[in-house]
């Protein structure tokens, strides 16, 4: 039979762990923040005094809005190593003349990672813009008549096609 307190407790359990990700301030999109206060609150409103259509309805809600913040924090949390991994090359390429520009645009995206400016929709292409950044300092040092060899994947230009693979000592093999 059905039982209006287990229910209830059910559904106290997932509004529980909801509002854990929204007490602890979980890095996410914004509107996903706000559509999880707005949830909560409006689940919470639910007593045993519903009807079990509601209750049901409730715990159903529930569960999807934890699989929709889950990965968002999880979107957040790739976001967030990417913007650290860039911090690294920007260290790593300080010395470049671009890499003005390219701590800029990291700068940018951090902030907008913090403020939760982008949808969970928007991470993928923020991150390949990074690297897009990355590539741009990269090529900033690229002047006529400098020597650019050490940005070449394989700056002595051996032809391993004929090879299998197999080291050559250096030499092209045709």
């Amino acid at each position: 039979g059905y039982s209006a307190d287990d229910a209830m407790a059910v559904l106290a359990h997932y509004v529980n762990y909801l509002d854990e990700y929204h007490s602890m301030d979980a890095p996410m999109a914004a509107a996903t923040t706000e559509l999880l206060k707005a949830k909560i609150e409006a689940l919470s409103a639910i007593t045993s005094e519903n009807t079990p259509a509601e209750i049901d309805a409730a715990i159903l809600e529930a569960q999807t809005l934890l699989v929709v913040v889950d990965a968002s924090v999880k979107n957040y949390e790739k976001l967030y190593a990417a913007i650290e991994n860039h911090w690294i090359s920007a260290d790593e390429f300080s010395h470049m003349p671009g890499v003005g520009d390219y701590t800029d645009y990291i700068q940018e995206v951090e902030d907008g990672y913090y403020d939760g400016a982008y949808s969970d929709d928007q991470i993928e292409t923020i991150i390949a813009s990074l690297d897009d950044a990355l590539e741009n300092c990269k090529k900033s040092e690229i002047l006529v008549g400098k020597d650019i060899t050490y940005i070449i994947k394989n700056p002595s230009f051996e032809d391993w096609t004929t090879t299998q693979n197999n080291d050559t000592s250096g030499g092209v093999e045709n």
